[in-house]
């Protein structure tokens, strides 16, 4: 994965957010899946849909976002997340 890439979340108003007791749930009009995330990616899928970012800043942010307990997130977790985002149709690279 290109480091210079930046993400964006694909069609911001297809995604419907809901949000009970921290969990989150996010259905996508587009696909008719809904999915659930944990604090971290529920952070940075909401900031995508603000702001194309680079896979360093998502690090920056979800350290900033939803540390985690005694550990950071690194660049492998946030590929990983990232990865999968892109898997669902949630996410796509931004036109330079």
């Amino acid at each position: 994965m290109d480091s210079a890439t930046k993400w964006r979340v694909y069609a911001p108003s297809a995604l419907h957010w809901h949000e009970w007791d921290g969990e989150h749930l996010v259905y996508n009009d587009l696909s008719g899946d809904t999915h659930y995330l944990g604090k971290a990616a529920a952070c940075l899928l909401r900031r995508l849909q603000d702001t194309a970012l680079t896979l360093a800043d998502l690090v920056d942010e979800a350290n900033r976002l939803a540390p985690r307990d005694g550990r950071n997130w690194t660049e492998i977790d946030i590929q990983d997340m990232v990865l999968q985002f892109e898997g669902f149709g949630l996410i796509e690279a931004a036109a330079p």
